[in-house]
Parts: C-alpha cells; structure tokens; sequence
C-alpha cells in the first residue's frame, strides 16, 4: 500500500499530497487512506490545515482494522465524520472507494496476441484511442489487442515511480466480453516485472467490469483505497 500512494501521488518533503501522479498534475484528494489488514496507509494534502490533519488521523487511528478482506468493501465507520470535519473547511466535492491488487508470482499464458506500442507504431491506436498519441512517452509499457490493424484493448502505465506501477485498462465497447482486457493487462504486467518493478491494479467498488478483470487473472486483493476531495 505504501508503493501505491508513493504511485498514485506526488508528495513534498514532509509525505503531504501535491497532486495526482500523471502529466496533468490534476489536484490530490484531500485525504487518501489505504486500508489493509495490517494497517493503514494515511495522506493528507498540502493545504489541509495542521489541526484538521490531526483530528482526521485520530479518527482514522481510532476505528479498529478490518478483519477480513470482505470487510474492506464497507466504507469505514469514521467517514461520515470525516466528511463533516473536512466540509468545515470546505465542500466535500467527492469521495470514492474501491480495492487495489497485486499481481500472482506466475500469471497464467493467453492466447490472444498482444502488441506493444510507442511513437513507432502510434498508428495502430488512432482510430479509438488517439488521445494516447500524446502520452506514449510516459505509457510505457502500453500493450494492445488488436482487430483488423487497430488497438481495440489497451493496458498502459497510467502512475509510475522507481518501484511500482499502476494498470489503466480500456477496451473499445463493441469489443467487450472477449477476454481482451484480461489480456492486456497481464501481458502488461508481464513487461513491468521484466524491467523489475512491482504491478498493481486498482478500481472503484462499483466498475464490475474491471473487478470481472481482476478475478480472471487471479489478482491477490492487498487492501482497498478511500479518497475524499
């Protein structure tokens, strides 16, 4: 959990959030927890008054750990209060909640042929995905299924640091249901490992669609991520 928030965010020099860790620098979340059955990884944005921070940590420090994985999927007791504290300061504008994976040592082989793709080959995703063009520089690993020469699927590095890496999957609607995604990730996974770095896999309670991903390739839940902005 702590290699996914150093992944998810940038922070400054005292482990306060700046922003979100992709080239748009888009604003952190207020606060970030992961939670994890041995414990809970806490973040606070920069601009969080000092004495809020505090409040908040103690709250979150105060509520007992879940006892299973199963508890994980229920928002915590103290969010509520959270919520109250923070919208003192504030409005609360969203709060989101899902599980982050890790990948099995041995990921099972697949029969349908993936690609990488960069600046080479870039052609190949400008019929679905020709936002990607801009930013195959920082995808990398980006990996694709393709059906008559265009990308239908792809699995890119959306979030990366000097240890770990976070999954973004997108398959072309009509192309659904096929097994693609499942696919692309783990040839995804795959490529980050080769280059010794730790693959992670994350999404909201309610996207079935890349849970359905997850319980495919046979993902280890480590823990579940809760962010209020």
């Amino acid at each position: 959990m702590e290699l996914q928030a150093n992944a998810l965010y940038r922070h400054d020099a005292v482990g306060r959030l700046l922003s979100v860790n992709t080239l748009s620098h888009r604003p952190a979340p207020r606060v970030f927890v992961g939670r994890t059955l041995e414990g809970n990884v806490v973040r606070f944005r920069y601009d969080l008054p000092d004495d809020l921070a505090q409040q908040l940590a103690a709250l979150i420090q105060a509520e007992p750990l879940a006892g299973t994985y199963d508890e994980l999927e229920r928002s915590p007791g103290y969010l509520d209060e959270a919520i109250r504290l923070l919208a003192e300061y504030g409005p609360v504008e969203a709060v989101w909640h899902g599980p982050a994976w890790t990948f099995p040592a041995q990921l099972a082989s697949h029969d349908t042929p993936t690609r990488p793709v960069d600046r080479s080959n870039s052609e190949v995703v400008v019929r679905w995905f020709p936002w990607l063009i801009e930013e195959l520089e920082d995808s990398w690993p980006c990996l694709v299924v393709r059906e008559d020469g265009d990308a239908v699927a792809v699995c890119r590095s959306v979030r990366t640091t000097a240890d770990a890496v976070e999954a973004g999957v997108e398959t072309v609607e009509a192309y659904r249901d096929r097994g693609y995604a499942s696919a692309v990730v783990r040839a995804w996974a795959r490529e980050v490992r080769s280059a010794g770095l730790v693959p992670l896999y994350s999404t909201s309670w309610d996207n079935l669609a890349s849970r359905g991903v997850a319980r495919k390739l046979g993902l280890r839940l480590y823990g579940a991520d809760l962010n209020i902005t």
